[in-house]
């Protein structure tokens, strides 16, 4: 099965509804809510965007880029240590799997050393192609980011980052 935009589209569209559904029953409101004042709480939100997009991407290298050497990213299925570990997972994404991420809600809260922490609210949705094991399938989870970030050389990185999942609707 050959992935196009139209036909994740066409994949996705019943989720549209769900999504809206998720968003209110999450607290989130539609589009992206931000609480950002300073300019260490805008460096890090761009660390955010800049996360979703290379993952949707499977670009290890670059989401690898947005971590500390000693950083840890809690996903549900597997905690991985330091850049090295993060580039090999998001460089070598399921064969089929498309992810795109939906920011629906975001605060990020300087500390009083410079570091920050955020929530992050999102919508993932999940795309499998079809194997010689399984069918094609979709998922919409919804989920929140727990971040605590540190500031370096001008930058905003992750030190620990851990995905907590409130809700999964299998389609």
């Amino acid at each position: 099965m050959t992935i196009t935009g139209k036909s994740l589209f066409r994949l996705m569209r019943p989720y549209i509804v769900v999504s809206s559904i998720l968003l209110t029953m999450t607290g989130c409101a539609a589009g992206v809510t931000t609480k950002i004042g300073s300019q260490v709480e805008q460096m890090c939100a761009a660390t955010v965007n800049d996360y979703f997009i290379a993952v949707d991407a499977a670009d290890g290298q670059r989401t690898a880029s947005l971590f500390t050497e000693d950083a840890v990213l809690e996903l549900p299925s597997r905690t991985l240590k330091g850049p090295v570990e993060i580039d090999e997972y998001f460089s070598n994404p399921a064969p089929g799997r498309v992810l795109r991420h939906h920011l629906t809600s975001r605060d990020v809260q300087r500390g009083a050393d410079g570091s920050a922490t955020g929530s992050i609210y999102v919508l993932m949705h999940v795309l499998a192609a079809a194997t010689e094991e399984s069918e094609a399938s979709t998922a919409l989870v919804s989920g929140v980011y727990d971040d605590d970030y540190v500031i370096r050389d001008g930058r905003c990185l992750f030190q620990r980052r851990k995905l907590d999942v409130l809700i999964v609707t299998r389609g």
